[in-house]
């Protein structure tokens, strides 16, 4: 029989055990139960009930602003309706000037229920005699009350929301109603109260303010109006000054005759160049647009006319024609002779621009110098208007404050900021005591707590065997070999396990790694996989002490896996590292230890290996979880052994034959490599015949 079968035969019978003692006192048991619920429902009738009612209030802005200012008002409900706010508003209802007021309306201090003095008790007295609590006469009446006061009084914000509960317990039912809604209307009283005064205050400070306001404007704008005159300043349209709307009128007056001129001049030219070349007047639109020049045309054109119908029958030389002819000359002279009158005329417009062009000129550079005067004095004149444009406007805010403090100070006008949304009710039954609820607690605790007790007993009493007993006798005589191994200190750093020694059984060098507390432990086997029993052994001597180990499966033909969970193909790190199954899929219990296990796994090698980058992830996140991770490198070289290493990892070599060269070979190459002097591992013959019990 393996050594996990015998611990799992042991923790078997110690609690079949515990629980045939609970069954054998199973009636005790229940005795106790009910002697407890009966107590207890005879207690509780003995207790005067409790009753409790709630009112809720909302928070909320609810300003009547008929000015149509709303900015002031915004910030004042940001302000209330915050969290912050809301806050306050709970610390208000549960002031003592709100308590006080409740107290004297209800005639709260009269009542034995809120003044204890009232109904002296002996067993109070006594209590106070020997200072185990304050003497109620020693306290002020109004003290004694407030203090009850309070603690029936329980007000809070809802979560997420701007309702305010207000509760309230008393043995009273009608007082634990009358009471919230009581507290409700105080505190909304001093709201009204409270905004009533901010609204005399504030009209009674802004009067005198007001009226310094209208004496600094009215001086103001006597000095803007002084100034106007002083300076000359006339204002013509648009708000602007006369001398800038003059320089602006006569600009454009400059520009318009420049361009008449320039239009004359261009005509003159152009009715000159058609004269003296002797061309023909007909591409001049002036010249034709003239009445004369038409009706001399259109008489020209009946000549041509007159001409062409007698050359029809009448030769060139006929007296006739030549007196047409003649006619039709006289009337192209004629038309010339109007072109050079309308030459002339044009010369004179444009002269007569250009003399008004001069003459606007010379006023628009008066006027520029006018205007340049009265920019300047324009300056301080903006400067004294900017002056009394902020009184104006300061005057005209003060007014409007004034007059909306003035109007709300009606006590009609003002609202508070909250508004009952629920009412207390009588309630009609009471809170506490819940006397059925409480009558099976009692009897379901009581039986719980007396079974809590004769397990503790059983547990005391079974005694059950140290796990080194439990073990077969060949792994109970390793652990006396273990035990009787030189010690290491356990301040000793991580290299005195590698300096340390360097042949050794299993049960030793595990117990040399666990005076280390957690670390990765990564191990060689040189003579090939067969080495890796010194693994198994390892992962399983330091899981018997206590501790949880997982071993990690890197061997080709997967010999951890086979000696610790047998032929099974289950999924392993390669199916992890190619993604195909996750950690709960891919750990395994030891089948004969409580040591965990990833077997190699059944995913592609190919696969796996593009994932190699993701082993560091993997070896970091099983030492989150355990103590020790022993990974079983098989027989890989350095610099298989480098990729999985880290500084503080625990090098170990797994030597079936001690003087094999290879195993001295590997260490050295280790040593050369940059790593420390790992640890060798050498089974020994008592723990090679425990796996093989194991096996078989």
């Amino acid at each position: 029989m393996s050594m996990a079968d015998e611990l799992e035969r042991e923790i078997d019978i110690d609690i079949g055990g515990i629980f045939a003692a609970l069954w054998r006192k199973r009636v005790r048991l229940l005795l106790f139960g009910l002697i407890a619920a009966v107590l207890t429902f005879f207690v509780l009738q003995m207790l005067s009930p409790k009753y409790k009612s709630e009112t809720q209030i909302l928070i909320e802005s609810r300003n009547r602003d008929f000015a149509g200012d709303n900015r002031g008002n915004s910030e004042q409900s940001r302000a209330l309706l915050d969290q912050e706010g809301i806050a306050s508003q709970v610390q208000v209802i549960t002031s003592r000037d709100v308590a006080r007021a409740v107290i004297n309306r209800l005639g709260l201090a009269k009542m034995p229920e809120f003044d204890t003095a009232l109904t002296p008790s002996g067993v109070s007295d006594i209590l106070a005699m020997f200072g185990l609590i304050n003497n109620p006469l020693n306290i002020s009446p109004e003290e004694r009350v407030l203090k009850q006061f309070y603690k029936n009084l329980k007000v809070s914000q809802i979560s997420r929301s701007r309702v305010i509960a207000i509760e309230f317990v008393s043995k009273d039912q009608s007082l634990a109603a009358s009471v919230p809604n009581a507290i409700a209307d105080e505190y909304l009283r001093l709201q009204r109260e409270a905004k009533q005064g901010i609204n005399i205050d504030e009209a009674a400070a802004l009067e005198p303010q007001i009226n310094q306001l209208r004496n600094k404007v009215r001086l103001a704008e006597a000095k803007v109006a002084d100034y106007r005159s002083s300076s000359d300043l006339l204002m013509g349209r648009n708000n602007a000054s006369l001398a800038t709307q003059q320089l602006s009128e006569m600009s454009t007056e400059l520009s318009r005759v420049r361009s008449e001129r320039a239009e004359a001049e261009a005509k003159v030219a152009s009715i000159k160049s058609v004269l003296n070349s002797g061309a023909s007047i007909d591409s001049i639109s002036d010249v034709l647009s003239a009445p004369l020049i038409q009706r001399l045309r259109e008489r020209q054109v009946n000549l041509r006319s007159q001409i062409a119908d007698l050359s029809a029958t009448l030769l060139s030389a006929h007296p006739r024609i030549k007196a047409l002819k003649s006619q039709l000359a006289n009337l192209d002279q004629q038309i010339r002779s109007e072109a050079k009158k309308i030459l002339s005329s044009l010369k004179n417009d444009a002269n007569v621009a250009r003399s008004r062009e001069k003459s606007l000129l010379a006023n628009l550079n008066n006027l520029k110098a006018e205007s340049a005067r009265v920019g300047e004095d324009q300056v301080e004149l903006r400067a004294l208007e900017r002056e009394a444009t902020a009184q104006r406007e300061l005057l005209q805010t003060y007014l409007r404050r004034f007059r909306e403090a003035s109007s709300k100070q009606g006590q009609n006008f003002l609202v508070a900021d909250a508004r009952i949304i629920s009412r207390a009710t009588i309630p009609s039954e009471s809170f506490f005591p819940k006397v059925l609820p409480i009558v099976i607690s009692a009897f379901v605790g009581t039986i719980l707590v007396s079974a809590m007790f004769i397990l503790a007993s059983a547990l005391a009493s079974a005694r059950p065997q140290r796990m080194a007993a439990a073990m077969p006798m060949p792994v109970a005589d390793a652990m006396e070999v273990q035990d009787e191994a030189p010690s290491v200190d356990n301040t000793q750093p991580a290299s005195a396990v590698s300096q340390g020694q360097t042949d050794s059984g299993a049960a030793i060098a595990a117990k040399s790694i666990s005076m280390l507390g957690k670390a990765r432990v990564a191990l060689l086997s040189p003579e090939g996989e067969v080495g890796s029993e010194g693994s198994v052994l390892l992962a399983r001597y330091l899981a018997a002490g206590g501790a949880s180990v997982i071993v990690i499966d890197m061997t080709g033909a997967g010999a951890s896996s086979l000696a610790m969970i047998g032929p099974h193909t289950l999924p392993g790190i390669k199916d992890l590292l190619a993604g195909e199954a996750s950690f709960s899929d891919v750990i395994h219990s030891d089948n004969s230890s409580r040591a965990h296990i990833i077997p190699t796994g059944a995913a592609s090698a190919e696969v796996a290996a593009q994932a190699g980058d993701r082993l560091y992830m993997v070896f970091d996140a099983l030492e989150d979880t355990y103590d020790y991770v022993i990974i079983d490198c098989g027989a890989a070289d350095v610099a298989g052994l480098s990729k999985i290493s880290k500084a503080n990892t625990i090098n170990v070599i797994n030597a079936i034959d001690e003087n094999n060269p290879a195993v001295r070979m590997a260490a050295d190459m280790l040593v050369h490599a940059g790593f420390r002097k790992p640890l060798t591992i050498h089974p020994t013959e008592q723990e090679r015949q425990i796996m093989g019990n194991v096996a078989a």
